[in-house]
């Protein structure tokens, strides 16, 4: 199982579906989208600053800005379905299908996801990853960054957000970061263990 995170900064671009249709062709692969909030979050962002409303109200609508790109994802192909659940996940890829995780609420409350904007798509990515039992977590990154950087550099640079070295350090999984541009590359970022 590989998941793979297709941030809100990719879609708005034509990468996009590049990476849609690789992950498609890897039928071989059971991979699970994690859709960042895209352009809904940063609304989000920006009536939470004109009006002022608390963190948890952010929250809310964040995970809605990430189940409304979940549902634009599905969108765009019929090989991918939307999955709210781990047993959806799991239904959606016995059928040969590619699940496009919409986080609820309910389940982020169970596993204690702060309502904070320090939580964002990216630590999402990882605490998915890990319900799943995951091998590998794939971050699909607008901007390109050296192979070595670390985590600490990740959240420093803000590439990642800030909770993003707390959920992630007692991982079992190999974490790979992406370019992009890289879609064409899928096959050979998979680590294979």
């Amino acid at each position: 199982m590989r998941v793979i995170k297709l941030g809100g900064s990719v879609s708005k671009s034509q990468e996009l579906y590049g990476w849609i249709r690789a992950i498609i062709d890897l039928s071989n692969e059971r991979i699970v989208i994690v859709p960042g909030g895209g352009g809904f979050a940063d609304q989000v962002r920006s009536l939470q600053a004109y009006w002022h409303f608390n963190d948890s109200v952010a929250h809310e609508m964040a995970i809605l800005a990430m189940q409304n790109m979940a549902v634009c994802y599905a969108g765009l192909d019929s090989a991918l379905r939307v999955a709210t659940s781990l047993e959806d996940i799991n239904n959606i890829l016995s059928q040969g299908q590619v699940p496009v995780w919409s986080p609820t609420l309910s389940w982020l409350d169970q596993q204690n996801v702060a309502h904070s904007w320090d939580v964002t798509s990216d630590s999402l990515s990882v605490i998915i990853a890990q319900a799943l039992a995951a091998k590998q977590l794939i971050l699909v990154k607008s901007l390109r960054v050296s192979k070595e950087i670390t985590v600490a550099e990740l959240v420093e640079r803000e590439i990642a957000d800030k909770a993003f070295s707390r959920y992630i350090k007692n991982s079992n999984f190999d974490l790979t970061l992406s370019h992009k541009d890289d879609f064409l590359l899928l096959s050979d970022l998979l680590v294979n263990n």
